[in-house]
């Protein structure tokens, strides 16, 4: 067996080794609306069995963004996909959710995407990932460890992780806006298919405002599961999220703009 059903076994055999160290319970969060998302699967409804309900999903209030400072940047000269690769990567972990510990570790209507760490205790990721699925886990090569979701809000996809531990690896600055220029070279670092860890590398080919949020276009590659990952610029400061792409369209892929997890 190879690929990626190799890796999510591999996956689900870590987990059934973690089984007495993750709660038995998460408090769910509430779906107060959908996000618009054209990489989302189709939704399939699992809790249509005789006497079981569907768990409550409440999401967590979004209050005003991360708290902590935001990196500064780094200006330094520019690196090579190698460099850039070995600065970024450690930041960027698999994320796997599931709507109950059972459900997850048996791999049932399985959520899974790759979320950034900006601090040794918090990442900021996708919301679509989670939706009817409160139970929450990052995992990076033999790394895993359970999250919960801090902050949330759905109508523009974005969602804060946090972690009770401080053993996150941070990466080393957020781009602002103001300073991105279309034709900048940027990778974009995420688990594809769940691929762990998959490097890419595009340009900026559009700065976009839609409804009120900074959205930048690359040609990056992103496919599904690497929704919550990184796009990074050559000095491998982050610049944005990777969300979706159109999957009827050539080199159009998306990601939100990372400073905005500070508003």
């Amino acid at each position: 067996m190879n690929g990626p059903a190799a890796y999510n076994e591999c996956l689900r055999k870590e987990l059934s080794l973690l089984k007495e160290h993750i709660m038995d319970s998460v408090s769910p969060p509430k779906v107060t609306a959908t996000p618009t998302n054209p990489d989302l699967p189709e939704k399939k409804d699992t809790f249509r069995k005789v006497g079981v309900s569907k768990p409550r999903f409440d999401w967590p209030a979004w209050k005003g963004g991360i708290p902590e400072k935001r990196p500064n940047v780094s200006s330094e000269k520019a690196l090579d996909p190698v460099a850039i690769f070995k600065r970024a990567a450690p930041s960027v972990y698999v994320v796997l959710a599931g709507a109950s510990k059972k459900d997850l570790l048996e791999g049932n209507n399985l959520g899974q995407g790759s979320a950034v760490a900006i601090s040794k205790s918090r990442l900021i990721t996708n919301c679509h990932i989670f939706e009817d699925r409160p139970f929450i886990i990052i995992v990076q090569k033999g790394f895993t460890t359970e999250v919960r979701m801090e902050k949330a809000d759905p109508n523009t996809d974005r969602c804060v992780l946090a972690l009770n531990q401080t053993v996150l690896n941070p990466i080393n600055g957020v781009r602002p806006w103001a300073s991105l220029e279309v034709g900048e070279k940027v990778y974009s670092i995420g688990a594809p298919r769940g691929l762990e860890q998959t490097l890419g590398e595009g340009l900026i080919s559009g700065l976009r405002e839609f409804k009120g949020m900074h959205i930048i276009q690359t040609t990056a590659p992103i496919s599904p599961g690497s929704s919550g990952g990184g796009l990074f610029d050559k000095n491998g400061n982050l610049v944005g999220i990777t969300t979706f792409l159109f999957r009827q369209s050539q080199a159009m892929t998306f990601a939100l703009l990372a400073e905005m997890y500070w508003e």
